[in-house]
């Protein structure tokens, strides 16, 4: 009888340690699928993070120019540097329509190891800054025109658009309101082998419901200048 009993349990710890292995294994690729989604949804906080950054800084710049020009500074130029005075574009995942950088860096304004900054005008002022904002490779959202771009510090498929509510009468420092809108393509739409589902969803973006794509980032600054 007692050899009996041991034969009915040869394989048992076997079977056993099999069983506990497969445990483990699903156990820790389920670890490892949460903290990969959590290391991308961390980017997406560091994209946004970074777009707001980058709006109050170059909202600072378009406010900084008020004693070049009073009382309404450059506002202008930069809205027609920028070149996008419509949301039309922000919230939509297109390709052929984004924010181009120009192919070589304008004239520097701001000191550098190398020497000086050189005297502006108002003109090269402006492109300076905006190029600076968002073009410098080293400190700018996108080093190309909009398209894949490297490096933690950027946001891929990058969009501007630079609105202002001028109530239909010139521009006026004390009445105007200028809204920045940024887009870009989030880390983790961006790391998904097939992103082509994206649906609408509606955001309030600087107080007005637009329509946008979930696998777009979004962000909207209203600032006086």
């Amino acid at each position: 009888m007692n050899m009996k009993k041991i034969k009915n349990q040869l394989g048992a710890t076997l079977l056993e340690s099999l069983i506990a292995l497969v445990v483990f294994s699903v156990g820790a690729l389920g670890i490892a699928a949460l903290q990969t989604t959590t290391l991308v949804r961390s980017d997406d906080v560091k994209q946004r993070s970074i777009a707001i950054w980058k709006a109050q800084e170059l909202a600072d710049r378009i406010k900084s120019t008020n004693s070049i020009d009073v009382p309404t500074g450059l506002s202008a130029d930069y809205v027609t540097e920028i070149g996008n005075t419509t949301i039309a574009s922000i919230g939509v995942l297109d390709n052929t329509n984004l924010f181009t950088c120009p192919t070589a860096a304008p004239t520097r304004c701001d000191d550098t190891a190398g020497g000086a900054a050189a005297v502006c005008d108002a003109g090269e002022l402006v492109e300076f800054d905006v190029w600076s904002v968002f073009c410098d490779p080293a400190t700018g959202l996108s080093s190309t025109s909009g398209g894949d771009v490297d490096g933690a510090n950027k946001l891929k498929n990058l969009d501007v658009a630079l609105v202002v509510d001028d109530n239909g009468t010139p521009l006026d420092v004390t009445d105007d309101e200028f809204r920045l809108y940024l887009e870009w393509l989030s880390r983790s739409t961006d790391q998904e082998d097939d992103f082509q589902g994206g649906v609408d969803v509606t955001t309030n973006l600087c107080g007005d419901d637009v329509d946008v794509d979930s696998r777009l980032g979004v962000y909207c600054l209203r600032f006086r200048t």
